[in-house]
């Protein structure tokens, strides 16, 4: 059986053992191929942080368009803060592995590629039988 790796994150297949390895070749935890019952690929997307972010420049620019008295700087500020409370609204989109073995489930943060991860996650359904 060959070896399936993620890279970034850390998660290494090999000999019949799914592994998740620190940077420092450390084993942090270790599952038998056998234990595993599902593995899957989740996307999650944060909104409170944004929230928080929005909320923070938003009194930031009305602060500065309340109080400065002078009539550039204050548009200028004002300007500035309301664009960046607007940026946050991007959000943040997360990704991560979940593992579910007879002792629980464990979800591991994907630091690799989309594409990467679910790739990953089929081969590995693949070799468990699962579909």
């Amino acid at each position: 059986m060959t070896k399936l790796t993620l890279p970034k994150t850390g998660l290494v297949v090999e000999d019949g053992v799914l592994r998740l390895i620190k940077t420092d070749d450390q084993i942090v935890s270790e599952f038998p191929l056998a234990d595993i019952r599902d593995i899957r690929y989740e996307k999650r997307y944060e909104i409170l942080f944004p929230a928080i972010l929005f909320l923070v420049f938003s009194g930031l620019a009305v602060a500065c368009h309340t109080f400065i008295i002078s009539d550039l700087p204050k548009w200028i500020w004002t300007i500035l803060l309301g664009g960046v409370a607007l940026f946050a609204f991007i959000g943040v989109e997360g990704s991560r592995i979940a593992i579910e073995t007879s002792g629980g489930t464990v979800k591991y943060i994907v630091n690799d590629g989309q594409e990467e991860a679910q790739g990953f996650v089929l081969t590995l359904r693949n070799r468990l039988g699962q579909s």
